[in-house]
């Protein structure tokens, strides 16, 4: 069963640093961790050495269904 996770982190935009905070399906916090990479790398074409996750947290699931 998919657990929510909050990843939050900075990632390289032009020459400053944009901080993030997104809410991720997935099994475990690794997995987690590569769909940031993979989302933002792909959103924003930054490469992964310019992401820089600095949190993955499990989001209690009644505050994942009210939307915070």
């Amino acid at each position: 069963m998919a657990k929510t996770y909050k990843v939050s982190g900075t990632f390289q935009m032009g020459h400053d640093w944009a901080h993030f905070s997104s809410d991720v399906q997935s099994d475990t916090p690794a997995k987690a961790r590569e769909r940031v990479y993979s989302d933002y790398g792909s959103r924003h074409h930054v490469k992964r050495r310019l992401i820089n996750i600095e949190k993955v947290e499990e989001v209690k699931e009644k505050v994942a269904e009210h939307g915070r």
